[in-house]
Order: C-alpha cells, then structure tokens, then sequence
C-alpha cells in the first residue's frame, strides 16, 4: 500500500513540474533531444589532466561531448578504447548529463523515466488547445 502511495506523490509532483515548463523542454522529453557534437573525440589520461577522474573504472579513455540544439543539455559520454581485429573499437561506458536551469523536475529524480505516457499526455493536450484556439480565432476573422 506504501509502494502506491509513493508512486502517487511522484506522479502529481511531476505532472506539476510538466506545467509551465517551456515548451523546448517538453518537446525533448516526449521526442528525445537533437544531439549535435560540441567536443569531438578527444583522449582522456587521468593520470596527466588535473581534476579528472576515472569513468567506468578506466583511467584512460575515450571523451566526446554533446549539446541539445534544442533545449542546450549537455551530455558527455565516455568510452573504453580497444582494439580488434586491427580496427579500434569504442565501448561506451558511462554518459553523464548536464541539464538546463529549469529542465530537471524536482523530486523525481530519474525515475521519472517512467512517467513518460504523461509528457505524452501533456503535448497531446497542448496540441488539442491549440486547435481549438486556432479554430475560434479563425471564426472570429470571419
């Protein structure tokens, strides 16, 4: 009974956080973002560059960062550098984001994963009222 309870608060926390929120922001969430390279692959050596650490236990990887052309978050992705077969071979370890002022829901978390049938729900709505407001605004022109 507990377990529903939670799940209840985090839904209505989220749903008030989806109102008002900038509507590049909904888009990303029901859509994805629209990543554009901002840092190219580069060779990270943690043992040679100060204040970096370890990603995916590996001291030396593979660093490439993207931005969002749409709502700006940033996400870098790490990756393990290994060879096969003569040919490098990259596998992507861990990818930390940075996000907007404004973009994170607080109180959710990344759970809010979950919650995704609601950002759906809530451009639906949006597109509705925005019919209806064109529709009345036709009229009004006749």
């Amino acid at each position: 009974m507990a377990k529903i309870r939670v799940v209840t608060d985090t839904v209505d926390v989220f749903l008030a956080g989806l109102d008002g929120m900038p509507e590049n922001f909904l888009i990303c969430r029901e859509l994805q973002h629209i990543w554009k390279v901002t840092q190219p692959f580069r060779v990270v050596d943690c043992l040679k560059e100060i204040g970096r650490y370890p990603r995916g236990g590996q001291l030396v990887y593979a660093e490439r960062r993207l931005t969002c052309s749409r709502c700006t978050m940033v996400r870098s992705d790490a990756f393990k550098i290994s060879s096969d077969r003569g040919r490098t071979t990259l596998r992507k370890i861990s990818a930390n984001y940075i996000q907007p002022e404004g973009y994170a829901i607080p109180g959710t978390g990344y759970g809010a994963r979950g919650l995704t049938d609601y950002v759906h729900g809530v451009a639906f709505d949006q597109a509705m009222e925005a019919e209806i407001s064109d529709r009345g605004d036709r009229r009004s022109r006749i």
